[in-house]
């Protein structure tokens, strides 16, 4: 019984992954445009992820490596693009929710949401495996792909970096470039989550639900 409660929640929590993550960073987005308008380091990182999963995509066809046998999916599965996009975003969460960039806030909590987004980074990747989406191999592949791309990223923006913004780079550049960044990230943006939500099985599984007839009118 407890087994098979678990594996269920196991799935679910799979299930659900791609329409979770896409809609909290969608949120993320809209919060930093509300708060920050003028910084568009978020929405930069955001389109970093969605070119490094099109990359993770485009591999996919050229290794063209089966998925596990009983896959759901018959496409090519080396390298997981869940793993790819979970890590990416995972790593640019943690380091922004570093307690050196908010020393007004409670470094223990700051660090405790630094574990949780890695810990859900984790277990979401390793739930690729368990529920027969990919091999380890995949994973891991994708995983180092989505950490060595923000890697690249962070490193890019902040390493070497001495000036005040806690944006980075991005946020020092003119008024007219950070405007043509933004109107980038956002297009490139909607058309990644589009076609992540519209993949995502949560979303397809409740689409297919037909409202039920109402047999007493």
């Amino acid at each position: 019984m407890t087994r098979t409660v678990w594996r269920q929640l196991c799935f679910a929590v799979d299930e659900s992954c791609s329409a979770v993550v896409s809609l909290t960073v969608i949120g993320c987005n809209l919060f930093y445009l509300w708060q920050a308008p003028h910084s568009v380091v978020v929405p930069c990182f955001t389109a970093g992820c969605c070119v490094t999963a099109a990359t993770g995509k485009v591999l996919k066809r050229v290794i063209n490596q089966s998925r596990p046998a009983g896959a759901p999916k018959l496409s090519p599965g080396m390298p997981s693009n869940h793993a790819i996009s979970l890590t990416f975003l995972a790593l640019c969460t943690a380091y922004g929710l570093s307690p050196s960039f908010h020393p007004d806030r409670n470094a223990q909590l700051l660090q405790a949401g630094q574990l949780g987004v890695l810990g859900y980074a984790a277990c979401g990747t390793g739930l690729r495996v368990y529920c027969g989406h990919h091999t380890w191999p995949q994973v891991l592949a994708g995983g180092a792909l989505g950490l060595g791309s923000a890697a690249l990223c962070l490193a890019a923006n902040y390493a070497g970096y001495e000036g005040g913004n806690s944006g980075g780079r991005v946020d020092d550049l003119p008024t007219e470039w950070k405007q043509i960044l933004q109107v980038g990230c956002v297009i490139t943006g909607v058309l990644a989550f589009t076609s992540i939500l519209r993949g995502s099985p949560l979303v397809e599984r409740l689409m297919r639900k037909k409202p039920t007839k109402n047999t007493n009118a």
